[in-house]
């Protein structure tokens, strides 16, 4: 347990100096705008994550489960394209 808090801790940390750096530059004039909006944003985005990121959920049929029947044959066929693009991504 103690490595646990330890790294808990070490993360927490890291996450706290680097979006100090983010709303450093968010907030500097000296820096360009289009900068300074990539930063504010990705900072907003981070730390509140409630408020500022889209959220979309996506349901079936009566805001149940979606549901859906895939023969044998079609998901071995889609597991067989996703082999392919995956090798194609690490080309």
């Amino acid at each position: 347990m103690e490595f646990i808090g330890a790294l808990d801790q070490s993360l927490a940390s890291a996450a706290v100096r680097f979006q100090t750096v983010v709303y450093e530059v968010a907030t500097d004039h000296d820096v360009d705008a289009s900068t300074r909006l990539r930063a504010a944003t990705w900072y907003l985005s981070h730390r509140e994550v409630d408020d500022y990121n889209e959220q979309v959920r996506i349901t079936g049929k009566g805001s149940g489960p979606i549901e859906h029947e895939l023969s044998g044959d079609a998901a071995f066929a889609a597991l067989l394209k996703l082999q392919r693009l995956q090798s194609i991504k690490k080309e």
